[in-house]
Formats: C-alpha cells, sequence, structure tokens
C-alpha cells in the first residue's frame, strides 16, 4: 500500500484506499489521510476536515482540533468558515473549554444565521435544547452534603493549569468537610502544592484527602507518588499497596494505578490496567505509548514497537513517538530482544538525546542560509526541529524559529503554518510574528492566539529603516496582533510618523519606547490610551507621555539610541 499511495494526486483516489478500510478501523483510514495530508494536503484542504472528523471518532479532540484549524485557515468561502467554526464549537465542548465552544458557536451563528444540525453531535445538541429551568433561578438553597461541586472543581482545575494558584485554592476551600466531594477538592490542593515546590503540605492534605475517604484511589495514588519523589520508599510502597487493594471499576482511578505502577516499576501491573482503559478508548496514544514503555522496560520489543507505531501512526507529528519506533527498531536489529530496560514513563526523549538535539540545534544556529537549506534536509536535523516544537522548551523553540526564518524560501511557509499550530505557545508565535516581519514576508496569515482563530495582513514597511526602528515596528506588530488587530495600514503610517519625529534628535529612545510610540499614534481603539500601552509594552507609563508630548505636540529634538537600554520597564516596579 505504501507504494500505491505515492501516486495519489486527488482527494478520489484517498477516498477508494478508505472503501477498502473496515468502517471501524478508524487507525487504519486515519493513516490513509495522513498519507493524503503530506502528498496533497494544500490542494485538498477537505483531507484536513476528515482527519478532524477521524480523530473526533477516536475522542482524540485536541488532534481533531489542530485539523480543524488548518481547515479554517484554507477556507475560501462562507460556508466553508461557518463550517470550520461550528466544529471547532463541537471540539472545544468536548475538551470542556465552554468559553471558546461558545465563541465558536457564536461565530457560527452571526455569519450563518444558524447552526447546522447535522454539524453538531447530539450529546452537544442536547446540551443546547434541554430544559431551560435552571435551579439557581428559585434561589433553592441545598444542605452542603447535597451540593454537587462538580463546576467547581472544573473551575479550580483550570485556575490552577493557568497559573492562578491562589484563586485556585479559594474555590477548593468552598468545599466544606461533610461534601463527598471533599476528598476529591483536598487531593487535588495536595497536587498544586506539591508540584509549586511545598511537598510537606502537599503531602498534608494528601493526608487529610486520604483520612477523609480511606477508599479513594486519587489520594493513596497521590501519597505514593509524592514519597516515591522524595525518595522514601518505604511509605511510597506503602501507599501503593493501599492503592492497589481498592477496588473500583472508575477509569480515573485505573488510570491512577496505572501510573502508580509505572513508578513502582510493576510493569506487568502497569500493563493489566492499561490494558483496562485501552479497552474504553483503543485510540488513546497516551495509554498506548505507556503500554509500549512497559514493555519496552520489560525487554518484550516486538511488542514495544507495536504500541510505539500505533500511536506514532495516529499522530506522526510527534517527534517522541518517532523517536521511540526508531529505538526499538534499533535495539531489535542488536538481537537485545529480552534484555530489561528502565526508561522512564514519561513523554519525553532520555536525557542523552534530548542533550543531543539542544547542541545540534545551537550548532544550527550558526550556519550561513545555504548550509541551513542542505542541513535541514536531513533527517536528524529535521528530527531535532520536530521535536523543538513538540517538547522542547522555549528557548530552544526560539533558536529553531530563528534557524527556519534564516534558511528562508519554503521554510517561510513552515513557520507560518507554526502560527495556527494550537501546541505552540502564544509566546513563540510572538516571536514568529516579530522574525517574519523582519525578514519581509507578508501577505495573510492565519493566527491562533488562546485558542482563537483571527486572520491578519503582515505589513511590510514601504521605505527601508535603520535595524533598531525595524525591529521596534515588528515588535509592535507582534504584541497588537494577538489583541484582536488585523488591520495594520494605521500602524505602517504611525511608523513612518515616529521615524520623521525622531531620526534627527538626540535623546535616547529605546526599542520598547519606540514600539508603543508607533503604537499610540496609530489610535487603534482596542489599545485605550497611554496606560494600556505602556503595560503591553512594559515601558513607564510617564517616559511614554513625555515623548508624545516632546516629539508631537513640541520642538522635535528628540530620537532614537543605538544601544537601546534605558526605557524598558523595571520587571520589578
Amino acid at each position: 500500500m505504501a507504494e500505491m499511495l505515492k501516486f495519489g494526486t486527488d482527494l478520489s483516489f484517498y477516498e477508494r484506499l478508505e472503501d477498502k478500510k473496515d468502517a471501524e478501523d478508524l487507525a487504519g483510514r486515519i493513516e490513509v489521510y495522513q498519507t493524503a495530508r503530506k502528498n496533497i494536503g494544500d490542494k485538498e484542504k477537505e483531507v484536513y476536515l476528515r482527519l478532524a472528523d477521524l480523530y473526533k471518532c477516536a475522542e482524540l479532540f485536541d488532534t481533531s482540533v489542530k485539523y480543524l484549524y488548518k481547515y479554517l485557515d484554507r477556507a475560501s468561502n462562507k460556508e466553508e468558515t461557518v463550517t470550520a467554526y461550528t466544529l471547532l464549537g463541537n471540539g472545544y465542548y468536548y475538551l470542556g473549554n465552554d468559553k471558546v465552544s461558545n465563541y465558536y458557536f457564536n461565530k457560527a451563528f452571526v455569519l450563518g444565521g444558524a447552526l447546522d444540525p447535522d454539524l453538531i453531535d447530539d450529546s452537544v445538541l442536547e446540551f443546547f435544547t434541554k430544559n431551560k429551568d435552571k435551579a439557581a433561578d428559585y434561589k433553592i438553597v441545598y444542605p452542603p452534603e447535597d451540593v454537587d461541586y462538580n463546576d467547581i472543581l472544573d473551575e479550580a482545575k483550570d485556575l490552577f493549569i493557568a497559573g492562578n494558584l491562589k484563586e485556585s485554592f479559594a474555590l477548593y476551600e468552598q468545599v466544606p468537610e461533610k461534601s463527598p466531594f471533599y476528598a476529591e477538592a483536598r487531593s487535588e490542593m495536595a497536587v498544586a502544592e506539591f508540584l509549586h515546590g511545598d511537598a510537606e503540605k502537599g503531602i498534608n492534605l494528601a493526608r487529610e484527602s486520604y483520612r477523609a475517604d480511606p477508599e479513594n484511589v486519587f489520594a493513596a495514588c497521590n501519597l505514593s507518588s509524592m514519597f516515591y519523589s522524595k525518595g522514601d520508599y518505604v511509605n511510597a510502597r506503602k501507599y501503593y499497596d493501599k492503592a492497589m487493594a481498592i477496588e473500583s471499576d472508575n477509569l480515573e482511578d485505573i488510570f491512577k494505578k496505572a501510573m502508580a505502577s509505572c513508578e513502582e516499576k510493576e510493569h506487568k501491573k502497569a500493563l493489566e490496567l492499561l490494558a483496562i482503559l485501552l479497552d474504553d478508548k483503543p485510540y488513546d496514544t497516551h495509554y498506548t505509548f505507556l503500554s509500549g514503555m512497559a514493555y519496552l522496560n520489560l525487554g518484550n520489543l516486538t511488542a514495544a514497537r507495536e504500541y510505539f507505531h500505533a500511536a506514532y501512526a495516529l499522530k506522526p507529528f510527534d517527534a517522541v513517538y518517532k523517536y521511540y519506533v526508531k529505538l526499538t527498531d534499533e535495539k531489535i536489529k542488536l538481537n537485545l530482544d529480552g534484555k530489561p530496560n528502565d526508561y522512564p514513563y514519561f513523554t519525553q526523549l532520555p536525557e542523552k538525546e534530548t542533550d543531543k538535539r539542544v547542541k545540534l540545534i545551537s550548532k544550527l544556529a550558526e550556519k550561513t542560509p545555504r548550509e541551513l537549506n542542505l542541513k535541514l534536509k536531513d533527517s536528524e536535523v529535521s528530527d531535532a526541529i520536530l521535536w523543538a516544537f513538540s517538547a522542547g522548551d522555549s528557548e530552544v523553540q526560539k533558536t529553531s524559529v530563528y534557524i527556519l526564518a534564516a534558511a528562508g524560501g519554503k521554510y517561510n511557509k513552515v513557520i507560518k503554518d507554526l502560527l495556527i499550530e494550537v501546541g505552540v505557545s502564544d509566546y513563540i508565535k510572538r516571536i514568529i510574528l516579530t522574525v517574519l516581519v523582519i525578514n519581509g514576508v507578508g501577505g495573510k496569515v492565519g493566527l491562533v492566539i488562546g485558542n482563537i482563530y483571527q486572520k491578519i495582513k503582515i505589513p511590510a514597511l514601504s521605505e527601508e529603516f535603520p535595524d533598531e526602528f525595524l525591529y521596534a515596528y515588528a515588535g509592535c506588530v507582534s504584541v497588537l496582533a494577538p489583541v484582536g488587530v488585523d488591520n495594520f495600514s494605521k500602524l505602517v503610517k504611525a511608523a513612518s510618523n515616529v521615524y520623521e519625529a525622531v531620526k534627527t534628535s538626540k535623546e535616547r529612545v529605546d526599542g520598547a519606547m519606540l514600539s508603543a510610540l508607533m503604537c499610540c499614534k496609530s489610535g487603534y481603539p482596542i489599545v485605550s490610551g497611554t496606560n494600556e500601552t505602556a503595560k503591553l509594552f512594559r515601558v513607564k507609563k510617564d517616559r511614554l507621555e513625555k515623548f508624545l508630548c516632546e516629539f508631537f505636540n513640541g520642538d522635535n529634538e528628540s530620537g532614537f539610541s543605538e544601544s537601546g537600554t534605558t526605557d524598558r520597564q523595571d520587571e520589578n516596579s
């Protein structure tokens, strides 16, 4: 089949291949359209729609959303756009993000005049059409032990993930001791404290949770994990055994037991528990990967490769999955089957391999554009770049952006595509926007910031400016685009005005202040006044107002500095 797939030039070819697959074989159907994506994705955008639907059926909603953004970015008419918005609303509903879900449903409704029920799953439709009466309207007061705290716990968890620990804890504290949700609230608080560096407080809260409900698998596993992280293997084993002794068919409990088994290196037990989870969600790549790790650590390389390949086939853009497929292939060639291993169960590369890729990327940053174009054709190099954007830290990702930008040509499209990737942070997307502007790469691009899609036109300056000024302009674009500015014609004019005002003067003005001045002179309503502008660009409000007065309301005796070190706001001020 692999040879045949190379000759597919249109969607119908892959549709015929899909028809030969069993309807229940989601993995096989996904593989067909992943091949189609590589071969004809930019010619036939419906490929992304097919992939989004298949991943939704596989309950891999995060990946489904990934391909919906690609479809939306290539939509060429209102009907396609409304379809994408509606399906994104659907996807975020399943991801539990009601705010973003409502945003896209509303976009679809406003643009299309109605929501197409054929595009909305039955469960989501039920969400819209269920009984309108709400207990809150009648001010019904329940005793504490009868209140359903699920919504509060979900909100608290979201706040914790977003880094708002204080607000998160305030919600957890609302759950009274008499409530059946108390143990869960304490368990989640325990994890939060432990992850934020207060191990003792985390352990004490986990103990509170366990005492409140000794049949709470979550609490017992938390205690086992926390003691293990501290090196207290006696207590870790004690609570691990307690967790394993608790009978539960709750899938979340089974997952906690599986992770505890991984940590305790009880690989066979982990496989037993992961099999239950995979029976419920056969296409969950995380469960599949963990099963592969368990077999790898047991020394069963054939089985390990099977699971790693299954995860990679579903997510061929995942660098970690790809690495472990290659690793098991190499070990099999070396006849190492049956030899136990000791790999961590985290979805990451081994430390040595991580260091190797970081060093490789650092060396690439020293190459000329011609050398980069040659190097990027090497599979080891392209794997390192792929890994950087899927699992590397922000500094490695930033360096990788600079490498791709320096290589230019077709790689400009690669970094543009990163702007709509949900797995790429907003910080890196701002870096990408800055680089595109500096390199003079214009045109319309899609941008996803905070899960919200927008189309922006990257503005190019019509005249030559000094490097520092160009960087300031690019920095202004990278700040304004994420807050909703999609037409930069006013900014282009403002940049020229600022340049004319400061080019002959001696006053020192750094890049951040130049960006702030451009923003103020452009007059975008989304940035209301000097106070908001000063916050956006991290400059001092009084100095911004001083420069605005001097440059545009008085004699022009100010200019920009070459060094640019004086006007950036102290982070501690």
